[in-house]
């Protein structure tokens, strides 16, 4: 329980960075992450991102079957 909260505050930092730094599309993607604590992305730039941060922050990470999507839980 308290590794997921942290998971979420690390989450949370990275979302206010993202929007003071003004890439509004990276915090859109971290907000939805955060809402329904799983998401799907994709092989863009963006994507490689969230994979990145989520991975830093500790979630957990899946990949399909052919490596064109990522799912994201936390």
């Amino acid at each position: 329980m308290l590794k997921k909260k942290l998971v979420k505050y690390k989450l949370i930092e990275e979302h206010i960075n993202a929007v003071n730094a003004g890439r509004y599309e990276l915090a859109r993607m971290l907000l939805r992450l955060l809402r329904k604590h799983s998401i799907s992305v994709g092989l863009d730039d963006i994507a490689h991102e969230i994979e990145t941060i989520a991975e830093e922050c500790g979630c957990r990470i899946s990949y399909s079957r052919n490596y064109c999507l990522a799912y994201i839980r936390f």
